[in-house]
């Protein structure tokens, strides 16, 4: 899938289905492009539904006063922003990746360099 993102091209990766944050964002980056970043429109959000498997990362890490930052850009969100966070999460700030997905999509807390048996879709953004 190719589709505008941010003024971006948003393109879903072939890559190992099993992949922590790090691989995904090192993914993407030996491909020249970037890890998405979190949706802040609806038009991203729906650009984002529409994946081969049901979760992926977002380029967002929880920072050490509790704000969310992307490491390839200059977003940050508040500690307090309304994420629609999957049931459990966040994780007492011990873990510190974003991602999401889900059915309504939600975001979860993931340790960066875990690599899960959950299959994951690789978003990634080109100039």
């Amino acid at each position: 899938m190719i589709t505008a993102y941010d003024g971006k091209t948003l393109v879903e990766i072939n890559a190992p289905l099993h992949m922590s944050w790090q691989q995904a964002f090192d993914e993407c980056a030996d491909k020249g492009t970037t890890l998405v970043t979190y949706p802040r429109t609806l038009k991203e959000r729906v650009a984002l539904t529409i994946r081969r498997h049901r979760w992926f990362y977002v380029d967002l890490q929880r920072q050490d006063d509790g704000s969310y930052s992307s490491v390839n850009t200059n977003m940050v969100l508040p500690s307090d922003h309304d994420f629609q966070w999957l049931r459990g999460n966040p994780n007492n700030g011990t873990q510190k990746c974003i991602g999401m997905g889900g059915i309504p999509m939600v975001v979860y807390d993931y340790p960066c360099n875990l690599v899960d048996e959950w299959d994951f879709s690789l978003f990634c953004l080109a100039e």
